[in-house]
């Protein structure tokens, strides 16, 4: 049976060894949903390190995670053709600006990423996978107060990819993840559907 981690703050943990790898989590096999990984440190892949190909991260934010050589913000190492769907990255760094996708992140090879990523947001940084793209501001409402719910105009809204598995799943704050015509949002947050909205003056 795979594990799940879901709704879950994962922050500020350093993984510390010499050729350490996934400071915040290490995911062999299992699915990662909708969680916040902040401020994580680890030689390779800061945030998440993904090892193998059941593995599986959807609906997370990936924030300010460092890697002292590969991924700030995810590393996909070995062979993994893991899945990472609806992700934004944001400010993650890495000191290996040779390396395939650096800073934000990284793996043993391009075409890995190219197959594995879906509909993920690249903030200031390049992007990797169908439907993915880079942005210059996500728009969330306090992201220095770890506030990572997205305002109504975020270009993270309604762009995330939907799966049937998603229709009972809550977002990290509680929120229904599918509301509106199977309209997800990327990231750990997600907005209302739309609705009819009168304006009176």
């Amino acid at each position: 049976e795979k594990g799940r981690v879901t709704r879950t703050l994962i922050d500020g943990n350093v993984a510390g060894a010499s050729n350490s790898q996934g400071g915040g989590a290490y995911v062999y096999a299992g699915l990662l949903d909708n969680c916040i990984v902040l401020t994580n440190s680890a030689v390779n892949g800061g945030g998440i390190w993904i090892r193998n190909a059941n593995a599986k991260v959807a609906n997370c934010v990936l924030a300010g995670n460092a890697a002292d050589t590969n991924g700030g913000g995810l590393h996909m190492g070995g062979n993994a053709a893991a899945e990472i769907e609806n992700c934004v990255f944001v400010g993650n760094t890495s000191s290996a600006a040779e390396f395939v996708g650096a800073p934000q992140w990284s793996a043993a090879s391009y075409p890995l990423l190219t197959n594995a990523v879906k509909r993920c947001a690249f903030v200031g940084s390049d992007f990797v996978g169908e439907g993915s793209f880079a942005c210059a501001d996500a728009k969330f409402r306090d992201a220095a107060s770890g506030d990572y719910r997205i305002a109504l105009d975020s270009p993270l809204r309604f762009r995330g990819a939907y799966e049937p598995w998603m229709d009972e799943q809550t977002d990290f704050y509680g929120n229904r993840r599918v509301v509106s015509k199977r309209r997800v949002d990327i990231g750990c947050h997600q907005t209302p559907g739309n609705g009819m909205v009168l304006l009176v003056k």
